[in-house]
Formats: C-alpha cells, structure tokens, sequence
C-alpha cells in the first residue's frame, strides 16, 4: 500500500517513517527541507514540495492510497506569526480536501495542547471542544487545525484523529523533543534546574508507544473517532528525578521561581523579535509549563489495544540510547 507522509522528517515523523517501513507501506515523503529529505531511507519515495502548495500536493498524490498528516510548524517563537496558520491550518486544509475529493484514508495527527489546560481533571476525547483563550500561535492554529479537520469529517472525509500527549524519546533534540532536549541540557549544567517546584502534570508518551499508536488507530481505528495516545500522567519534576538518578546525580535539583523564568523569557521574546535569531525559550512557554496536561487513553487502550510504558522505563530506555549517540559526559561514574 502506497502511502503519503507528511512531517516525515521531524521527530515522530522520522520514527513513524522507519515504522511503516517495517511494516511493509510504500511510503511518498513530502519534503520541503532538501538537507533533510537526502538524509532518508532510500526506499522511501521523496517528493520535494511545501504543504501549502494544493496544486503540488494534488499531483503528487494520485498513486497514493492512503495519507498520514504529521506536518507542522510546532515552534513558540518564529520570525512570521502567519507561518503558524499558513502551515499548520491551511496546509491541514489542503489535506483534508484531497482526502474528501479523492476518499483517500487519512489518519491526522493533533496535539494534546488542543484541549486547553486540564486543571485538577483527567481529559479524555469528549474533552477537546471549543475554546477561546490560548498560550501561543502554536496551539492556537492546531485548535483551528482541529476544528477545520471535525468539518471535514462532516463533509465526508476519512479522517481518523490522534492526540499524542508529550512526547519524548530517541530522536533529534529540538522543540518537539522538548522533554530530552531539557533534561540533556539539564544533566551537562546549561539548564540548572526546573521551574516552579515541579508539580504541574503533564501526560508523557515514549516516541514508540505513540508510533504504535498511530498504526493501530490506522489499522483498527473507526473513520471519523478521535483516540489520546497517551502515557503516564506524572509531576514535571518526576523526568528529572528519575534522569538524575540514572545518571548518577546526587546534588539538590534547582527550583526556580516561575517569575524568573517568566521576565527571563520575556526579555528572550524581546530579543528575538530584534535579532530574529530563535530564543531558547519565551514567557509564554512558561505559562504553559505552569498548567496541568492529563489525559487518558483509555479509549485507545479499549478500541485500539494501545499500550503504553512507564515515564521511568522511558526515560531510561532514552538515556541509554544517549549514551550510545555520544552523549557519555552527561552520566557520572
């Protein structure tokens, strides 16, 4: 079966790529970074091309005979604002007209954060509905992504909806890894401690559960069903527990007070905005970090026979997969 994989170059796009490879799908790469898309497998079919682009995306697309949507612009600070809508919304658009005019399966991945901060409950999918307030562009334009992607599921669409949690694993070290690229930077000294005491909740979801989520919501999923491919909903401060631990650290753990890191990532934003050159990280990230994300899968678990494995053997199946890539000097003894 050929299939077309957009997103296939980031973080759980690499990982799902490899996945459906091993699984037998002929898989068309949609590709905008060059650099990147040389660095694939060569069995996969690369097409060069940008998601906003209908007129490309239609004619790339009449060999295929299923679509698995990953793309997207998943940063907290970029130089144009509209990206996040041209990206994000309008190219999920161009996908769900090609998947309604041609009746092409199409498995959409959102985010978690589309729900909205869950306070002192445990979301599930009846969960993600209408919402007016936002954090940032990102999570703004997948809400509007969602929403765009619930009317096409009206209109006839194949569409099936997945909500990863927070995902982590082996993988690059950018935004969308957020969770190893702070726990790495916290391990080598560059990022001291944590903010606030750490108690918010987040869901984390190891990078392969999730994958196998995304094949089992493809391959048992019913059309038109949204499924939370989560993990264990856990304090913050629990990744860099269990990180300190296996790498030795014995040393009290830094807490930050959140009006720190929120001036400090405002004069971030500030310089950003005059530079162009990308912040480590804004104020708003610290809202966000600040507010509770727990969900449930237990849909996925039921309809799907999702599973999914604990923070602690995922962080530490990560570490071990650092260690391997050259990442040695984070670990003491």
């Amino acid at each position: 079966m050929k299939v077309l994989l957009t997103g296939g170059t980031g973080f759980l796009g690499r990982n799902l790529l490899d996945s459906l490879l091993n699984k037998g799908f002929n898989v068309k790469a949609l590709v905008r970074d060059e650099s990147k898309g040389s660095q694939l497998p060569k069995d996969v079919e690369v097409v060069f091309g940008d998601i906003r682009d209908r007129e490309k995306l239609f004619k790339i697309s009449k060999d295929v005979e299923g679509i698995f949507h990953l793309s997207a612009l998943v940063k907290s600070w970029v130089k144009r604002v509209p990206d996040y809508y041209e990206i994000n919304v309008d190219g999920t658009r161009n996908i769900m007209e090609l998947s309604r005019k041609r009746d092409i399966k199409t498995l959409y991945v959102s985010s978690f954060i589309v729900s909205g901060p869950t306070g002192e409950r445990i979301f599930e999918e009846k969960d993600f509905g209408e919402r007016k307030k936002f954090f940032n562009h990102y999570e703004r334009s997948k809400y509007f992504a969602f929403m765009l992607v619930k009317e096409y599921i009206k209109w006839g669409a194949p569409v099936i909806v997945v909500f990863p949690g927070v995902i982590y694993g082996e993988g690059e070290l950018r935004d969308s890894n957020i969770i190893v690229k702070n726990v790495v930077d916290h391990l080598n000294g560059s990022l001291p401690g944590i903010l606030g005491k750490g108690e918010s909740i987040w869901n984390f979801v190891h990078v392969k559960d999730c994958v196998e989520g995304i094949l089992l919501a493809w391959e048992k999923g019913k059309i038109g069903e949204s499924y939370i491919l989560g993990g264990e909903n856990a304090e913050n401060r629990k990744v860099f527990e269990i990180a300190r631990s296996y790498a030795g650290r014995k040393s009290p753990m830094l807490n930050i007070p959140y009006w720190i890191g929120y001036g400090l990532g405002l004069i971030q934003f500030f310089m950003a905005e005059i530079s162009g050159k990308p912040p480590r990280f804004v104020h708003n990230d610290v809202r966000i970090f600040k507010r509770n994300w727990a969900y449930s899968s237990k849909k996925a678990e039921e309809e799907l026979g999702y599973r999914w494995k604990s923070l602690e053997e995922g962080i530490k199946i990560t570490l071990d997969w650092l260690r391997e890539k050259g990442y040695g000097k984070i670990f003491r003894g």
